[in-house]
C-alpha cells in the first residue's frame, strides 16, 4: 500500500494520455488568445524565474541563475536559504532559532534531499567536492574532545559569487556519486569580457528585527525575562572583472561578512557584558584562458577563512576560536576533437575545522579562596578544554567525454580521489578539581593548581596528546546512453565505484524513459540505485588515547605549615571505545514518476512523485563489554561501541510545480507532500540501533500496547520531515527596470511527531512509558525584496538594497519549542550596490 501514490500517478498520466480524454479536453479547451509572454510593448522582458526545472528526462534538476539568486537572497550569505523552496529539499525546524548563538552563526544551514540525511549530499563547487567525512554531530562548544559547530559543507561561498546553483533531488545521472540524499553543485561565476569593478554592502542589528512570542511563554512581569538579543551583522563584497586580453580574463573578488553578538556572564560571575563573532571571507581569483578556438583553459584558487569565538557565562579565561577553513582550486580543460566534447579536472580542496583555546588547562576553584574574587558560586572554574586540529585534505582527478554515436548521445567519465582526514591533541591536556583550603600553605613550587596559603586542587584528570588519521583512496567510472526511439527517450546509465577504506566494489544502475505522448506531454519514469560517501568518525575516536587520573593528599609539618604531596595515578580507564566492522556502503533505492506539462503563460507543470527505500545506513551498535589491558590500568574492562549498518529508512513524496511569466512578471510556485521514516529513529551515525530491542521493548500509544519497532513504523523523522511544504515568488521589474521587486510565501504545513510523556500507565499490572503525539502548528512567512536604482551614469550605477523576512510577523515555534521565549519576527537587511 505504501507505493500506492506511484501506481496513482503513473495512471493519472495514462489516462491523459487517453486519445478520447485527449479529444474531450481539446472540445472544452478556452481559447486564450494570443498572449505576449516575454516581452512587453516596450520591449522589456520577464525577469529570471525563481528556478528552472522542466526537463523532461532531468526530472529531478532544478537550476537557479545568477539573476535570481540575486534576487530572491535575503541579505546574509546562507547559501541554504536559497535552496529551501525546491522540491524534496527540507530544513530543520530549527532554522528560525533566535538565541544569541544561533545569530552570530554565519555558517550555512543543515539540509536534506529526498529523505536522505543531512551528511547524506554531495555538495559541488565547480566540480569540487566539499563533503565532510569527518564527525559533524556534535553541538557542544565547551566539549573536552569534539569541535562543535561544523557543517556536513566544508567550504562556504558569499551569493554574490555564484554563477548557477543546480540542485539534483531525484533521477539523477551516473555522472554523480557519493550521495543517497541529493546533489548539489554550485558554480561561482565567470569573468567578464569587459571592464566592471563592483561594490556591495548590506548591514542588519537587532533595530531592524522584531520578535514575538508564543502566549504561553508570556510572563506577568517583563522584567523577569531575558534581554532580547543584541547584535549587529556586515557584510560586503568587492569584486573586479579584468579582460587582460581578447583570450585571458580574470575575476578577482573579496568577500566578508561579521556578526558580533552581545552576551552576559551570569550573576555567579559578574553578569558583565562582553561580545562575540563569527567572521566569514572568501577570497578568489579565477582566470579563463582561450588556447586555442576548441582548447580552454580555466583555473581558479579560493579560500575561504571562517572564525567563530566563543566564552561560556559560567568560566573565564575560557575564549575559543573555532575554524571552519576552506580552500578550494583547480585546473580545468576543456575542448572538442573528432566530434568528442571533453572536459578534464585536477582539484585540491582543504577544510580545516581546528579550534584554539585561550586557557589550555580547566580549573574548578572554591570561591571561599580570597584570590578567587571573581566569582561567588561554590565551585568557579576557569580555563579551556585544550587546542584540537582538525583537518581533511582532497586530492582529485575526474574526466568526461561525450560524442553523438549511433543516433544518440553517448557520455562516460571517471574519478580518482584521496582523502586524508587528521586529527590532533598537539600538547596534553588536564582538569584539575577538588580544592582544599588551608592556611599556612606551602606550594613546594606548584605554580599551577596552588595558590600559596590559599587553596591547592587535589585532583586532575588527563587526556593526552594524540595524533589521529584516516586516509581513503576512491575509484569510480561511469557512463550512461541516451537515445530517442519515436516518442520514447531512454537513458541508461551505470556507475562503478570502489574506495579502500570499507572495501566494497559497489554498482549503481541508474534508468530514465521518457515518453513524449502528446507534443510537449512528457511522461518520465526512473529507477535508480545510489551510493553514499564515505564516514571516519568511528575510525578517528577508536584512535583517541586512555584517560588519566591523579590524586593527591596534603601534609602538615610541626610548624602547622601546610603542603600538597605528591601526584599518585589513581584511574587509567579506556571508558569508551570504537570500533570499525567489516560494513556494507549505505544505499538508497529509488522509484520516481514525472508528468510533464506546458500550460499558458509561456509556462510548465510538473507532477512528480519520488520513493526512496535507504538501506544499510550506518548506525551504532549496543555497547559491548570487553576486556582492557594495560600495565597501569585500573579496570580491566571497556565499553565498545561498534559501527553497524542497521540503519534503514523510507521516503515518499509528490510534489507539484508550475513556473510561467507575462509581461515584467515571473511566478513560480511548488508544493510538496512527503513521508519520512527512519528505522529506530535514527538522527545520526552517532545514534544506537537495537535490533532486538525494538522488537521487545513494549510502550502504550493512543489505548495500544506496541513495540518501539511499530512505534517508529508509524512517526515521522523528529526534524527535517516537515510533511507538507509549499512556496510561491513572484518577481517584477518596474520602471524600465529601475525597480526590481521579489515576493516570497513559504508555507510550512502543521507537523506532527510522536514523543515521550515521560508518564507511565498500569496496564494489568504491568507500568508502560507513554508516547503522545505533538504538533507544531502551520507556519507562514512572507518575505519582499525591492532594489532601486538611485543612479546610472557613466560613473556607474547605483542600487538601494530593502529586504524584509517575515513581513507579517507569524511565529514558527510553540510555545517552549526553542528554550528562548523569543521568536523571529520581522527581520530587515538594508544594502547599497554599486557597479562600474
Amino acid at each position: 500500500m505504501k507505493k500506492a501514490w506511484l501506481t496513482g500517478t503513473v495512471g493519472l498520466v495514462v489516462l491523459a494520455s487517453n486519445p478520447a480524454s485527449a479529444q474531450e479536453a481539446e472540445a472544452e479547451a478556452v481559447d486564450l488568445g494570443d498572449i505576449e509572454v516575454v516581452e512587453t510593448t516596450d520591449g522589456e522582458r520577464a525577469p529570471p524565474r525563481a528556478y528552472e526545472s522542466f526537463d523532461p528526462v532531468d526530472t529531478g534538476t532544478s537550476t537557479l541563475s545568477a539573476e535570481a539568486i540575486e534576487a530572491e537572497n535575503q541579505g546574509d550569505i546562507d547559501t541554504t536559504e536559497l535552496i529551501r523552496k525546491l522540491p524534496n529539499v527540507q530544513l530543520s525546524l530549527d532554522s528560525y532559532q533566535v538565541s544569541d548563538r544561533d545569530i552570530q552563526n554565519l555558517r550555512p544551514s543543515d539540509f536534506v534531499i529526498s529523505g536522505g540525511n543531512y551528511y547524506d549530499n554531495n555538495i559541488l563547487f565547480d566540480g569540487v567536492q566539499a563533503n565532510a567525512i569527518g564527525d559533524v554531530t556534535n553541538t557542544n562548544a565547551a566539549h573536552y574532545n569534539e569541535v562543535a559547530g561544523q557543517t556536513a559543507q566544508t567550504f562556504y561561498v558569499d551569493p554574490s559569487l555564484i554563477g548557477e546553483i543546480s540542485v539534483r533531488d531525484s533521477n539523477v545521472s551516473a555522472e554523480y556519486g557519493d550521495f543517497t540524499g541529493g546533489v548539489v553543485e554550485y558554480t561561482t561565476r565567470k569573468p567578464s569580457d569587459a571592464y566592471h569593478a563592483s561594490l556591495a554592502v548590506s548591514y542588519q542589528d537587532d533595530r531592524m528585527v522584531t520578535y514575538g512570542m508564543a502566549d504561553e511563554d508570556r510572563v506577568d512581569n517583563p522584567d523577569q525575562l531575558e534581554p532580547k538579543p543584541d547584535f549587529d551583522i556586515l557584510r560586503y563584497s568587492l569584486t573586479a572583472d579584468l579582460p587582460v586580453t581578447d583570450e585571458f580574463s580574470l575575476l578577482l573578488a573579496y568577500t566578508r561578512a561579521e556578526s558580533t553578538v552581545s552576551y552576559e556572564m551570569s550573576d555567579d560571575y559578574g553578569a558583565y557584558s562582553f561580545e562575540n563573532s563569527d567572521v566569514s571571507e572568501n577570497f578568489l581569483v579565477k582566470g579563463v584562458y582561450a588556447l586555442a578556438a576548441n582548447l580552454t583553459l580555466e583555473g581558479q584558487v579560493s579560500v575561504s577563512p571562517y572564525r567563530s569565538e566563543y566564552e561560556n557565562s559560567i568560566r573565564v579565561d575560557d575564549r575559543s576560536i573555532t575554524h571552519s577553513d576552506g580552500l578550494s582550486a583547480y585546473l580545468k580543460l576543456h575542448g572538442d576533437h573528432a566530434g568528442w566534447d571533453w572536459q578534464s579536472q585536477l582539484s585540491y580542496s582543504e577544510s580545516d575545522a581546528s579550534r584554539d583555546w585561550s586557557g589550555r588547562d580547566h580549573f574548578s576553584w572554591p570561591s571561599d579562596a580570597p584570590s578567587i574574587g571573581w566569582c561567588s558560586s561554590t565551585n568557579c572554574s576557569s580555563g579551556g578544554f585544550g587546542d584540537l586540529d582538525q583537518t581533511q585534505e582532497d586530492l582529485a582527478f575526474n574526466m568526461k567525454a561525450e560524442r553523438f554515436l549511433w543516433d544518440g548521445l553517448l557520455r562516460f567519465g571517471g574519478e580518482v580521489r584521496q582523502t586524508d582526514v587528521e586529527k590532533i591533541r598537539p600538547e596534553d591536556y588536564f582538569s584539575y578539581s577538588r580544592g582544599t583550603l588551608v592556611s599556612p600553605l606551602d606550594c613546594q613550587g606548584d605554580t599551577v593548581a596552588c595558590i600559596e596559603d590559599e587553596v591547592y586542587l587535589t585532583q586532575y584528570q588527563t587526556y593526552g596528546a594524540y595524533e589521529a588519521d584516516v586516509s581513503v583512496g576512491n575509484e569510480a567510472f561511469w557512463a550512461e546512453y541516451e537515445r530517442d526511439l519515436a516518442d520514447v527517450t531512454l537513458r541508461g546509465g551505470l556507475r562503478v565505484s570502489h574506495d579502500d577504506f570499507l572495501d566494497n566494489t559497489n554498482l549503481a544502475p541508474r534508468l530514465t524513459a521518457s515518453w513524449q505522448f502528446r507534443p510537449e506531454w512528457f511522461l518520465t519514469v526512473g529507477a535508480n540505485r545510489y551510493y553514499a560517501n564515505n564516514m571516519v568518525a568511528y575510525a578517528v575516536r577508536s584512535q583517541y588515547p586512555d584517560s588519566y587520573r591523579y590524586n593527591r593528599y596534603g601534609a602538615t609539618n610541626d610548624e602547622g605549615v601546610a603542603t600538597p604531596g605528591e601526584w599518585d595515578l589513581v584511574s587509567h580507564r579506556r571508558s569508551t571505545d570504537y570500533a570499525q566492522a567489516d560494513l556494507d556502503t549505505p544505499y538508497s533505492d529509488e522509484l520516481t514518476a514525472a508528468l510533464t506539462i506546458p500550460t499558458p503563460l509561456n509556462g510548465n507543470f510538473r507532477l512528480k512523485g519520488v520513493h526512496r527505500d535507504g538501506k544499510d545506513q550506518f548506525a551504532r551498535s549496543p555497547s559491548e563489554t570487553v576486556p582492557f589491558e594495560a600495565p597501569t590500568a585500573t579496570s580491566d574492562t571497556t565499553r565498545v561501541y561498534t559501527i553497524t549498518n542497521a540503519g534503514e529508512s523510507e521516503y515518499e513524496s509528490i510534489s507539484a510545480e508550475w513556473s510561467g511569466s507575462y509581461r515584467n512578471h515571473s511566478l513560480t510556485a511548488s508544493m510538496t507532500w512527503s513521508e519520512t521514516h527512519r528505522r529506530g529513529g535514527l538522527e545520526d551515525y552517532f545514534d544506537e540501533i537495537d535490533g532486538d530491542e525494538l522488537q521487545e521493548e513494549l510502550l502504550y500509544y493512543q489505548g495500544d500496547i506496541i513495540t518501539e519497532e511499530e512505534l517508529y513504523d508509524i512517526a515521522n523523522a523528529e526534524d527535517f520531515a516537515t510533511p507538507f511544504l509549499a512556496s510561491a515568488i513572484w518577481t517584477s521589474k518596474w520602471f524600465d527596470d529601475r525597480l526590481n521587486t521579489t515576493v516570497g510565501v513559504y508555507y510550512r504545513g502543521e507537523y506532527e511527531t510522536i514523543e515521550d510523556t515521560y508518564d507511565n500507565i498500569d496496564v494489568e499490572g504491568i507500568s508502560y512509558d507513554v508516547y503522545e503525539k505533538m504538533t507544531i502548528d502551520p507556519y507562514t512567512t512572507v518575505n519582499l525584496n525591492a532594489a532601486l536604482e538611485l543612479f546610472e551614469s557613466q560613473a556607474g550605477r547605483g542600487v538601494l538594497d530593502v529586504r524584509v523576512e517575515n513581513l507579517f510577523e507569524d511565529l514558527p515555534y510553540p510555545a517552549g519549542h526553542t528554550g528562548s521565549p523569543y521568536q523571529k519576527g520581522r527581520t530587515v537587511w538594508l544594502g547599497f550596490n554599486y557597479r562600474y
